[in-house]
């Protein structure tokens, strides 16, 4: 028997064009943190449009592997649309959710009459999805500081984001930057590593949740940087 690659994204028609884009956007987010998790690399899983179905309009999504298993992408299908069902009962962390697919989910309900499912019937996001996930994340802590990372995402759809990722961990950071930093600058960036400053949101864990993007300093590259030879020669001439 095949196994199912395919997830479903159901949003109502008549909705603003911005909010059909932030749903999008979050599902997008959503199975590709999810699929991370699953597979424990980077971009797993090639998500390939497969239908769009009239009424309410219902994007049908097919995972294919990206140097993986068939199976991890049925797994990572199954991870979307079981942990899902598990946010609408409880305020439970499912397998393979991180922060970032936590907030993605949170987001989906927040938009109202959204639907998610790996079935012809996807499942109905509401409200206690967000009361659940606000639940799991409990009390955080909001602090001033600054982060380092590689800078590998942008999205000016919706709600202004980029994303930064810890080279030794892997580990995804979402900054929301707003129109207090230049969207030109922030593609300037993409590829380079660079810290970011701002408002740094922990979960109880004392992960980073969430950045607050206030200012963005750039690195050179490694290349760029002066070797201890230089820094000889400079302090030997004085």
């Amino acid at each position: 028997m095949e196994k199912d690659t395919t997830l479903r994204l159901k949003v109502p028609i008549g909705i603003p064009l911005s909010r059909a884009l932030k749903a999008e956007r979050s599902f997008l987010s959503l199975i590709s943190d999810v699929g991370q998790s699953v597979a424990k690399r980077k971009q797993p899983v090639i998500w390939i449009l497969d239908g769009i179905t009239k009424g309410s309009v219902v994007l049908a999504v097919r995972g294919e592997p990206n140097d993986v298993t068939e199976a991890t992408v049925s797994a990572t299908v199954r991870a979307v649309a079981r942990g899902l069902a598990i946010l609408e009962k409880r305020p439970e962390r499912p397998p393979h959710f991180t922060d970032q697919a936590l907030q993605a989910a949170r987001e989906l309900a927040q938009i109202g009459d959204i639907a998610v499912g790996d079935g012809a019937i996807p499942l109905l996001l509401t409200t206690q999805l967000v009361a659940n996930v606000d639940k799991v994340f409990g009390e955080r802590l909001r602090e001033i500081g600054s982060v380092e990372g590689m800078l590998e995402g942008l999205t000016i759809h919706g709600q202004r984001v980029f994303a930064l990722y810890d080279r030794l961990t892997g580990a995804r950071m979402e900054c929301d930057f707003g129109h207090r930093i230049p969207a030109p600058e922030i593609g300037a960036a993409i590829g380079a590593r660079v810290a970011v400053h701002g408002v740094i949101t922990l979960n109880p864990a004392g992960d980073i949740a969430h950045v607050k993007a206030e200012s963005l300093e750039v690195f050179p590259p490694s290349e760029d940087l002066p070797s201890a030879a230089d820094v000889r020669g400079i302090f030997s001439r004085d």
